[in-house]
């Protein structure tokens, strides 16, 4: 009996406790008390009254020493620097320029005194240069300015007329034969037609040989008739000068001489000579590829006279092809022109 009793009243207990937890769980939590500040009155710093200063006195530099003085150093008798020669007992330098002499009024020298040899200056053979309006003209002249201001030419990049320094050339073309006797036989227009070889010795220098023939007709200025054609054969060497340099058109001048052989008949005999020429004139060359080359040229053949046959001026219009040669391996610029060629 007493062990049930403890049991129960175990068993209440373990009861209670489970029941007083769950209600104490399930009931709201209670508001927790939130400490009110109190309201604090703001404090403000007490503004710092002005302060007031004498005004200076302004600066005088002349009342100040910006530099020390020197020392003043005693004065010392010359009795005790003995016979010593200081600089100040040296006489003074003499001038070196002289002073010129007065010049009077009666003085053939003054101003405006005749001498009696008046004469007029001459204006000075010197050239001083166009005056200042032509001058001004000349600087603003539109074929200066356009010489300035040229466009020019790029020069080749990946390749050189040098890399292949030899050319063989053929052309065709015109000649205009002037009168082989003045006044007697008349010439007229024809074929001419040759070769040339050539070697390019820089950029801008070459020397060439051409041999090459024409077939012109020729007229009686008498009569007025057609006479048989003229067998005309040159050969000649010549300087060319490219002021261009290395570039893809390339023009040049032509100077050189050589000889001229001219066969021709009148209404009277027949006229066989040999005369000595001097051929000028200028062309443009234009690289094709790098072993073509396309040419142009205009040129004055002066033919001397000789015996009855008298000067001309014969003028030749070419055209022509010209193949580049030599130079050894030819250069590989890699990936843009991978050449193996050797000539």
């Amino acid at each position: 009996m007493a062990h049930l009793v403890r049991t129960a009243v175990l068993v209440g207990v373990i009861a209670a406790t489970c029941a007083s937890s769950v209600v104490a769980l399930a009931a709201p939590p209670k508001p927790r008390p939130i400490a009110r500040r109190e309201a604090v009155a703001p404090q403000y710093e007490a503004e710092a009254e002005p302060t007031y200063y004498a005004a200076e006195p302004e600066f005088d530099p002349r009342s100040v020493d910006l530099a020390p003085r020197p020392p003043q150093l005693p004065t010392v008798p010359r009795a005790q620097l003995g016979e010593e020669i200081l600089q100040d007992d040296l006489p003074p330098h003499e001038s070196v320029v002289e002073e010129a002499p007065p010049i009077y009024a009666d003085d053939p020298r003054a101003p405006g005194a005749s001498t009696g040899d008046d004469y007029v200056d001459e204006p000075s053979s010197t050239w001083q240069g166009p005056p200042p309006g032509v001058q001004r003209r000349l600087q603003h002249h539109p074929l200066k300015t356009y010489l300035e201001n040229r466009p020019r030419q790029m020069p080749l990049m990946a390749d050189s007329w040098l890399n292949r320094p030899f050319g063989m050339s053929y052309f065709v073309g015109g000649m205009f034969l002037d009168d082989p006797i003045q006044n007697v036989v008349g010439g007229d227009v024809g074929l001419t037609y040759g070769g040339r070889l050539s070697w390019d010795l820089g950029p801008h220098w070459g020397i060439e040989t051409r041999l090459a023939g024409a077939d012109v007709g020729v007229r009686d200025l008498v009569t007025g008739t057609d006479l048989r054609h003229a067998k005309i054969f040159y050969w000649d060497v010549n300087w060319l000068w490219y002021w261009t340099g290395d570039t893809r058109w390339r023009p040049y001048a032509l100077v050189g001489s050589g000889l001229n052989d001219i066969n021709f008949y009148s209404t009277v005999q027949r006229y066989h000579n040999t005369l000595v020429t001097l051929p000028f004139g200028v062309g443009m060359k234009y690289r094709h590829s790098t072993r073509l080359a396309l040419r142009f040229e205009l040129l004055d053949n002066y033919t001397f006279s000789s015996g009855q046959v008298s000067d001309m001026h014969n003028i030749t219009l070419t055209a022509g092809m010209e193949i580049r040669i030599g130079g050894g391996r030819s250069r590989s610029y890699w990936p843009w022109n991978p050449g193996r060629n050797w000539w």
